[in-house]
């Protein structure tokens, strides 16, 4: 999975979100291959798939959308249609070869709302609660829906099927609020169906609202498939929810002395390894584990830092980067594990490809730093479970052969903190045999019964403090279960020497 670049300057940016290429206004268009188009369609047309006024069939999906005299195609020299199309179309009636079919109509009562109306192909389909996730990113409302950053979310839910969102422009411009609607449904075949609604007139909300339930009408779909007109009504005059947090750009990439992943990660747990530390705070285990967290290589010089892969203008070329939906969110391919951060961390400057995939070991990895100073690395790989059990771990990954061998630690590391959860091992390294000692936190978690993700946090002692610990606990995920959850903060603090 690739990030897309923008297509012209002063256009919305167009992120992927399971191959979801969202496009301006309140629009959403996937991408897809395309097929034939409806039948006499004259390719040359500038309104392809209008039938005629009232009446639309996709041309290159069996779908159509009538309605009523309430709503008319829209005209480009309407600043609100213009601002919807965002320049990724040709007009209000479009088809892309890559964007999909679309339709831009305008209320014909006020004049004071656009809908737009889309199909795409359907090929690469996400769960609903992955996309909902995306979708309560402020960036998200910034570079998709071109909201300010201020804006606010009235509405955010999801269904087996589909997700939306209500958001509220900042003031003195509150007037305007969006309303999008995604099916992001993994059982449909044929075609994606989304909506995107802009209103102005705080007077006009309740009658466009009803008059797209009443007056279009869209084969076997519905334009309110999460919530209906009275839910976003009565959100209006409640005012919002709480936006997802979403990481921030850092103002320079700050070097540090982590290792740079080069090397394809393989499984390293070895079950036949004996332990030579006596784990603390929990009794050994007898059960052997099978698979472990990755190898790390050995230290060495930093290359200089660069920027975590970012869609800009300027961009030639698609940077690989498979899985990552958008900076803070990202579903591993292999496995369908879903990370989430917030501004606390970012992708690692400091490594050249901070998101990996390798299906010949089973295994999906990703690199983050802290984005206030870039000093503490996580490391996060998420891999095939093989007999993996926790307490069966906590012997391997307390011995000298592990830390050694895997964590590429001194043979003075000392285990400081060992114990599980229900279904989480974690071990606390302090590795003192430089000039300044370094702490790694090593937490394995069982994500499903296929599935195990390793957490690896690698910082200098004297950087590692309890807002860094917090960030970990609470503002990173995996699979839905904090980053940091076997020890407090206070616990690992310490325990350090």
């Amino acid at each position: 999975m690739t990030i897309l670049k923008t297509w012209s300057t002063g256009i919305r940016l167009l992120i992927v979100i399971a191959l979801f290429a969202l496009t301006g206004g309140a629009g959403l268009a996937y991408q897809g291959d395309i097929k034939d188009a409806v039948e006499g369609e004259d390719e040359a047309s500038d309104t392809p798939g209008l039938v005629e006024e009232g009446e639309y069939a996709s041309p290159q999906f069996d779908v159509g959308i009538t309605w009523t005299d309430a709503w008319a195609v829209g005209e480009t020299s309407d600043p609100n249609v213009d601002h919807a199309i965002g320049g990724n179309y040709d007009g209000p009636v479009a088809s892309d070869p890559d964007l999909g079919d679309i339709v831009f109509l305008v209320d014909t009562e006020s004049e004071s709302s656009v809908l737009s109306l889309g199909f795409s192909p359907n090929e690469a389909p996400t769960e609903p609660e992955v996309l909902l996730q995306a979708m309560g990113q402020p960036t998200f409302l910034q570079d998709n829906l071109f909201l300010s950053e201020d804006a606010e979310i009235l509405l955010l839910e999801s269904n087996r099927e589909t997700a939306a969102i209500l958001a509220r422009e900042a003031a003195p411009n509150d007037d305007h609020l969006v309303y999008l609607s995604i099916v992001a449904d993994p059982g449909r075949e044929d075609y994606s169906f989304w909506v995107g609604l802009d209103m102005y007139e705080p007077d006009e909300y309740d009658a466009i609202l009803t008059s797209m339930a009443d007056d279009i009408d869209v084969d076997n779909n519905d334009v309110f498939d999460v919530f209906g007109p009275d839910d976003i009504l009565e959100a209006i005059e409640n005012g919002p929810v709480a936006p997802t947090e979403e990481p921030a750009a850092t103002e320079e990439p700050v070097e540090t002395e982590e290792p740079v992943e080069t090397e394809e990660p393989i499984p390293s747990f070895d079950p036949t390894a004996e332990s030579t530390e006596e784990p603390v705070e929990t009794e050994a285990a007898t059960e052997e584990p099978a698979v472990t967290q990755q190898a790390t290589e050995e230290p060495a010089e930093t290359q200089e830092a660069t920027e975590a892969p970012i869609v800009t203008e300027e961009a030639t070329e698609e940077p690989e980067a498979p899985g990552l939906i958008t900076e803070g969110v990202y579903v591993s391919p292999l496995h369908e594990v879903p990370v989430i951060w917030t501004e606390e961390w970012t992708l690692d400057p400091n490594t050249d490809e901070p998101v990996q995939t390798y299906p010949e070991t089973g295994v999906d990895a990703l690199y983050l730093a802290d984005a206030a100073t870039g000093s503490a690395t996580v490391y996060i790989t998420i891999e095939n479970r093989g007999d993996f059990t926790p307490r069966g771990a906590l012997d391997t990954l307390s011995a000298a052969d592990y830390f050694e061998s895997t964590l590429q630690l001194s043979a003075e590391t000392d285990v400081v903190l060992s114990g599980t959860g229900i279904d989480t091992v974690a071990v606390v390294y302090v590795d003192d045999s430089g000039a300044e000692p370094i702490v790694v936190i090593l937490e394995a978690n069982i994500v499903d019964q296929d599935t195990v993700a390793f957490v690896e946090v690698r910082a200098d002692a004297t950087d590692l403090n309890a807002d860094l610990l917090d960030a970990l606990a609470n503002d990173l995920t995996i699979g839905g279960e904090a980053g940091l959850s076997v020890f407090t903060a206070d616990e690992i603090i310490e325990a350090l020497p």
